[in-house]
């Protein structure tokens, strides 16, 4: 079988900051700064093999939000609710439910 290992990274640390990984005995390392200039890619055991891919480093200036919700039309005494998000790249990400009672 074919597997594809992906990574997803969001960095706080500093741009010299090294991120190492050892997949299946295979080792890679990158710094952030590396990260920041986009994805990388290697296979494990050559070509048409099994593939690590870590994605662009995501600066948290980019990736935060702060919204606020008032339902005053709810009759409920539980409801729920969940955040959707458009993104730049047309990817979409959402919560998971909220579960929100009356106190």
């Amino acid at each position: 079988p074919f597997w594809f290992f992906t990574f997803l990274i969001f960095y706080l640390a500093p741009l010299s900051a090294q991120l190492d990984l050892k997949v299946n005995g295979a080792s890679f390392g990158w710094t952030i700064a590396d990260l920041v200039e986009g994805s990388r890619s290697e296979f494990l055991r050559g070509w048409r093999s099994e593939a690590v891919l870590v994605h662009k480093a995501v600066p948290e200036s980019v990736r935060s939000a702060t919204a606020a919700f008032v339902d005053n039309a709810s009759d409920q005494e539980t409801d729920f609710y969940y955040v959707r998000v458009a993104q730049e790249n047309n990817q979409w990400a959402w919560s998971s439910p909220i579960w929100v009672s009356r106190a």
